[in-house]
């Protein structure tokens, strides 16, 4: 379990390198960047948002790696599935809520509000959901 653990960081870590460089070059792919006016644009620190997306998922990544070693000393493997729900969701809600101050413009933009508050929605829900079915077992 550990092992799949290892891979699963490592996977996030790449993902973090490769979205820094592919963010960098292609700020469309952003989903909040997409939202905002074309003349709003020009505000947005993108390469400070690519080295904060950086950064998140070579903690998560790191987190994945990590912990599990730090459970199986305590003798708490079965917290596994919890640990992975806590660090995804929990991190991605995080991480979505820390983004919004690249976009440095004034003026409010609903759209960016409310697909950071969707994110957190969902993620909450889904939590939830699963944190009801590992305490049923």
């Amino acid at each position: 379990m550990i092992v799949d653990f290892f891979f699963i960081g490592l996977f996030f870590i790449g993902i973090g390198f490769l979205n820094a460089f592919i963010l960098k070059r292609h700020p469309n792919i952003n989903a909040f960047y997409c939202a905002i006016p074309t003349e709003k644009k020009k505000d947005v620190d993108i390469a400070g948002l690519a080295a904060f997306t950086k950064k998140g998922f070579i903690i998560l990544g790191t987190m994945f790696i990590v912990l599990p070693f730090i459970l199986k000393i305590f003798h708490l493997e079965e917290a596994y599935g919890f640990l992975i729900l806590f660090m995804a969701l929990g991190w991605g809600m995080l991480m979505h809520i820390k983004t919004i101050k690249y976009y440095k413009y004034n003026e409010k933009n609903n759209k960016i509000y409310v697909c950071v508050l969707f994110g957190i929605i969902t993620s909450i829900i889904l939590l939830l959901i699963l944190l009801i079915e590992y305490t049923q077992r």
